[in-house]
């Protein structure tokens, strides 16, 4: 009966060891003394979303500026968030064209250069370079060729790496964008324009008339005493006011719009940075 009973002990205490075996050599173990950090991978051709939150003005604009961006809605990657809200994107307009009288369009050669998560962990976009090609719908009447809010996208050509720790950090402190971060700047504001008036007219107070003289004859050959009468007095003359033209009401261009952003090949975007267009 006891060699039975130690029989079972022995069989169910190797099943136990059994259920908790390391596992096959195909499965490797995280390391518990590895010093390298967790990352996350951003695949290729994952599109990045984002509004401008600095205008391009038409008048100062130049090849070299830089632009900013903010992600507008998280980029995930299966199921995880990836970039979160409120991710600055810093880039720079290599070069761009200005509508013409007979275009309305403006072009512009954009190339991303920094992802500045909301905790400061900062990504610098070297080799190869991010670049879009951007078509906006704009008038040469605009005072803006991009404004607050307008919608880019950022295409990534090549797998991106990003510190997981990091990440999470950054998520923690993000904060969904509100549409008032993205007032437009334009400074032009229509006016209904104002009818005008008809002035009024002078007003007349009417002066005085003359008074004759006073005359005292003399009495015992004394000569006549003559007391002068007054002088009249001129009407007093109050002008009224001018009349006002009328003004025509200020009808403002349709603020810019723009049409596509898409992924600009390297070899067309060095063959465009090395000269800009401006068209007038």
């Amino acid at each position: 009966m006891r060699l039975a009973l130690s029989l079972m002990f022995t069989a169910t205490l190797l099943s136990a060891q059994s259920s908790f075996a390391a596992p096959p050599q195909s499965t490797p173990i995280p390391s518990q003394t590895s010093n390298a950090a967790p990352t996350i991978l951003i695949p290729a051709g994952t599109q990045v979303g984002l509004e401008l939150t600095r205008p391009v003005w038409a008048a100062s604009a130049k090849p070299g500026d830089l632009f900013y961006a903010e992600t507008v809605v998280p980029v995930s990657v299966n199921h995880q968030t990836v970039i979160p809200y409120g991710t600055y994107i810093e880039g720079t307009i290599t070069s761009f064209t200005k509508p013409a009288r007979k275009s309305k369009q403006a072009l512009f050669h954009l190339q991303f250069d920094k992802i500045i998560f909301p905790n400061g962990y900062t990504i610098v976009l070297t080799k190869p370079a991010i670049r879009a090609l951007v078509t906006v719908k704009v008038s040469k009447n605009n005072d803006l060729l991009l404004d607050n809010g307008a919608q880019i996208t950022m295409p990534l050509r090549s797998p991106l790496t990003l510190n997981a720790t990091e990440i999470t950090q950054a998520i923690s402190l993000a904060q969904a964008p509100t549409p008032g971060d993205f007032v437009p700047a334009t400074l032009c504001r229509p006016t209904p324009g104002d009818p005008g008036s008809p002035g009024t007219s002078d007003t007349i107070i009417p002066g005085s008339p003359a008074t004759p003289d006073t005359i005292i004859p003399g009495a015992d050959g004394a000569p006549d005493i003559v007391i002068p009468g007054m002088p009249a007095t001129p009407d007093t003359i109050i002008p009224g006011l001018p009349a006002t033209p009328p003004t025509p009401p200020t009808v403002c261009p349709d603020p810019p719009v723009v049409l596509s952003s898409v992924a600009e090949h390297s070899s067309h975007a060095r063959a465009t940075s090395s000269s800009s267009t401006l068209k007038k």
